[in-house]
């Protein structure tokens, strides 16, 4: 079998999402495999006669073209492993529903399905009575020296999709009466609606940067922080998805403190679970026991989800599947 030939990633827009970048695009050069995006007007019968492939990966299905390829692909006994990366069966807009409604049909058609996290997995169990393979996303940017001396007044960084906005200020406005005297540097893609929400807040002692996100700008913060805050909302939404801001984050070197113990327990060894307050008294006052948590982390995500590792993951699986 020869990956660069038998083997078709597949994305259905040019608009590429995080996850189609580190959990598609990445693994997809490192195994050599063609890639393709395939939009609501291409051909499914020119595509699959030109290309000629044995095996289909699909991305995030975002138009309904990606059904009819398959229907073609599985007429011709082409094999198709589908990913779903945030499926959480509770639809909230009609965007999702039509979403929803597409992995219904490719979970029919799928000789294989591959999820993020292992709520996700126990969600299409349930839903569906479909097993499914957990393969998380890799290490994105490069480490960081870990950093155990906490300045007096904390750097915190928060970083991801304005997706996640409503997380971010649901938690700044729990933390915001506590006095934290901070310095908060927020990296994604500014919209007018944070802006407005920041420029309207009281805020009390913390006093908040907004960067617009590249990895560049993501890795110069990271750089400067002394510790990067990932809270999280207890809904299926946020548990099916990958835990790549944890392992970046703790990759990075930095402590890295959430208000939910529960997602990842993988890395839960090398995160602080609690409140914002008790985490920075803790590192403050152990700075030795830091230094260990962030060094251990580190040699853990470096060797479990560096690229190397996911792929030869990905590679099993294509194998089986063919």
């Amino acid at each position: 079998m020869n990956f660069s030939d038998d083997i078709l990633w597949v994305f259905s827009s040019k608009a590429f999402l995080p996850s189609d970048i580190i959990g598609g695009i990445y693994p997809a050069t490192y195994l050599k495999i063609k890639r393709l995006i395939f939009l609501s007007n291409h051909d499914t019968v020119k595509t699959l006669d030109s290309l000629n492939p044995k095996l289909i990966i699909l991305g995030k299905c975002l138009n309904s073209n990606i059904i009819n390829l398959v229907d073609e692909a599985k007429k011709r006994s082409i094999k198709v492993i589908s990913v779903f990366d945030d499926w959480h069966f509770n639809p909230q807009t009609d965007r999702e529903k039509i979403k929803f409604g597409f992995n219904i049909k490719l979970s029919q058609l799928s000789d294989k399905i591959v999820v993020k996290s292992d709520k996700a997995k126990k969600l299409i169990k349930k839903n569906l009575n479909i097993e499914s393979q957990i393969i998380n996303d890799s290490i994105r940017y490069k480490s960081l020296k870990p950093k155990h001396l906490i300045n007096k007044k904390p750097n915190l960084l928060w970083f991801g999709t304005s997706s996640n906005h409503d997380t971010l200020i649901s938690y700044i406005n729990e933390i915001s009466p506590q006095g934290i005297e901070s310095n908060l540097s927020i990296v994604t893609n500014v919209t007018k609606d944070l802006k407005h929400w920041i420029h309207k807040s009281n805020l009390k002692k913390i006093n908040i940067k907004l960067i617009n996100f590249s990895d560049k700008t993501l890795v110069e913060e990271a750089q400067l922080s002394d510790i990067i805050i990932i809270p999280q909302l207890k809904d299926n939404r946020r548990a099916v998805k990958s835990s790549n801001r944890f392992i970046d984050s703790i990759n990075f070197g930095r402590l890295v403190i959430t208000n939910i113990d529960n997602l990842h327990v993988d890395l839960k060894k090398y995160y602080f679970a609690g409140s914002l307050i008790d985490g920075i008294k803790w590192a403050k006052n152990n700075p030795k026991k830091l230094f260990h948590k962030l060094e251990s982390g580190q040699n853990y995500v470096r060797k479990k989800y560096s690229i190397e590792s996911i792929s030869s993951i990905w590679k099993e699986l294509i194998k089986k599947t063919i």
